[in-house]
């Protein structure tokens, strides 16, 4: 990756040390982007290039909380068929009365415009200045591609992949990057190695906004609050460009007739940033917070749902992950009442200001590719959950009455306050807490998306809007696979999806067949099964990047990898048919 910066636009020793790390001076990186794109624009104009990509915002779940809870539909026709995993769960069932605490669930849908999506979505998420609106508005303009393959396991590689399918090579973001006639090519936000997978053939540059700012725009606005140091940035800015003006290099000409806006281009962008980022951070602070304070969803956060209580008896010889395991949070079993309550006390550290910036540099032209993840590796959905009682998973005690045929559990310590963190990535974490946290955060995250959507839709384009020269990807490395006893869930690298929102979509579609599995081989959990269109083989990450080529207007990085649609002007049409349910089983690898 080419990295902001030459001269004394380069970072040199204007950096600062922030968590540990050297990072950036954001004043000069920002200033640094906006030269970069300036000089783009004028090569772009100078070799009259047509059709510049489109833009590009791509969230990244970087840890891959399960997307069956959102987004992912496993059936998503009446005619497909299905087999339910007892631990793939949406939505709880009626607590047996006796044990209330050994809550189960299982997979719910909703029809939403002819699909069935899950069950989060028959529900209202919070509104701008107020109010609710539908989830399901969110479905008009969706195009969801499952059952994908991607080839190996591991969160790093396969979030690398998303964006560079071929290891080390050209990003996706990078292409869209040198094809953008913004000022700032491209925007990463927090750390995955998607980010770090940006790569550009002609060296175009990335500003990376550092996750260890915490609140990225105060980051930025607190350093544009010096005006020495805005000036300084500036100043040599206009110097480097009156260097290339003079130079033969391709858009010498154009910056050289328009040089004289240069220095109003570079400081109206640091004065927009300056004055427009608060606005729109308490318009997206207001939408997750509501989301998470009135996350009342019925047959999820709407129930009493009880911590274990020790003792406790089964029937049966039980181990204790399987009687507790259901209720585990890192290594911790939750105890007691006011569990929902708890997580709905939580907080999202970063989701509001991602948006924020996000919003800030589509809709201002600010840039064209703006890559979000979480600000560390393996992604926050709470933080600061306070469970007024919990005990070690280690200090649970199992023993098995072979006479009376039941099993019964203990603690060695007395149960004590605990706070914790839910991560994207649910390791040791048990089906509950990771529904309940996971329909929390996609509440919070479903009334961004539908914000920013309209935003794009609002802004007039050409002879369209805004979105309909944007794609938003909703992106996770895998989908999860729990464990048969609740407590945990594993990769699931045969089962990815995506869901893409863009106004070239103009109809909700899903692509990519799964199969339909058996009760002995975990059912329908979206193992990607073979596609007729795709000659009878089962999507994989380098169909989803030719496709991405297809929507965005770049060159496929892998180009003997067949998209799974191809865009006419303003519409797609599709080259596989759409998604179906293949009766078979996966594990066997055949109908």
């Amino acid at each position: 990756m080419k990295r902001i910066g030459r001269r004394k636009v380069l970072v040199g020793g204007a950096a600062l040390l922030a968590g540990g790390a050297v990072v950036a001076d954001p004043v000069r990186s920002f200033v640094a982007g906006l030269l970069r794109g300036i000089k783009g624009s004028a090569k772009l104009r100078e070799e009259g290039a047509q059709d510049p990509a489109r833009n590009y915002l791509k969230i990244h779940l970087y840890g891959s909380p399960a997307r069956y809870m959102f987004d992912h539909p496993l059936r998503p026709s009446d005619r497909d068929g299905f087999c339910p995993d007892p631990h793939v769960i949406n939505r709880l069932n009626p607590f047996d009365n006796a044990l209330p605490h050994l809550t189960s669930g299982h997979y719910a849908d909703t029809k939403v415009k002819g699909i069935n999506m899950p069950y989060i979505w028959n529900f209202d998420v919070p509104a701008r200045g107020g109010g609710s609106r539908p989830l399901a508005d969110l479905i008009s303009n969706m195009l969801i591609i499952r059952g994908g393959d991607m080839g190996s396991d591991g969160h790093p590689l396969n979030s690398a992949k998303l964006v560079a399918p071929i290891h080390g090579g050209t990003s996706i973001t990078g292409l869209v990057a040198e094809r953008s006639p913004r000022p700032i090519p491209a925007i990463n936000l927090g750390r995955s190695p998607a980010s770090r997978a940006f790569r550009s053939p002609r060296g175009v540059s990335v500003v990376d906004i550092p996750p260890e700012a915490g609140d990225y725009g105060q980051y930025l606005l607190q350093a544009f609050a010096d005006s020495r140091g805005v000036d300084a940035a500036v100043s040599d800015a206009l110097e480097e460009l009156e260097g290339f003006a003079r130079g033969r290099t391709p858009g010498a000409a154009v910056v050289a007739s328009e040089r004289r806006n240069a220095d109003r281009m570079i400081r109206r962008g640091v004065a927009d940033l300056a004055g427009g980022y608060p606005a729109l951070l308490a318009k997206y602070t207001d939408l997750v917070e509501r989301s998470y304070a009135s996350a009342r969803i019925p047959g999820v956060t709407d129930l009493p749902v009880h911590g274990i209580k020790l003792p406790f008896t089964m029937p049966g010889d039980v181990a204790v992950i399987a009687a507790v395991g259901r209720h585990q949070i890192e290594g911790h079993i939750i105890m007691g009442d006011g569990y929902v309550e708890a997580m709905m006390r939580a907080k999202m550290l970063s989701l509001a200001s991602e948006f924020a910036i996000a919003e800030f540099a589509l809709l201002e032209g600010l840039s064209s590719s703006v890559l979000v993840a979480p600000p560390n590796e393996m992604g926050n959905l709470l933080s600061f959950v306070a469970f007024e009682q919990a005990v070690p998973l280690s200090a649970v005690r199992r023993v098995y009455d072979a006479t009376a045929g039941h099993t019964t559990f203990t603690s060695t310590v007395r149960p004590a306050f605990h706070r914790d963190l839910i991560a994207f990535d649910a390791h040791n974490v048990g089906s509950l807490p990771h529904l309940i946290s996971c329909s929390i955060y996609y509440r919070a995250l479903g009334a961004c998306m539908l914000e920013i959507i309209d935003q794009l839709r609002a802004k007039k384009e050409g002879g369209g809007s805004l979105f309909d020269e944007t794609i938003v990807q909703l992106s996770t490395e895998f989908e999860r696979l729990p464990t048969l006893d609740g407590s945990d869930s594993a990769h699931n690298h045969r089962a990815h999806m995506t869901s893409i929102y863009s106004g070239i979509v103009q109809q909700p579609t899903v692509l990519g067949n799964i199969w339909v599995g058996s009760a002995k081989s975990r059912g329908t959990i979206g193992f990607g099964a073979p596609v007729e269109g795709l000659k009878n083989k089962v999507v994989n990450f380098n169909n989803m990047s030719s496709t991405l080529s297809q929507l965005l207007r770049v060159p496929p990085i892998v180009p003997r990898a067949q998209p799974l649609l191809e865009v006419d002007g303003s519409k797609i049409e599709l080259l596989i048919e759409t998604a179906r349910n293949v009766e078979g089983d996966h594990a066997a690898g055949k109908t």
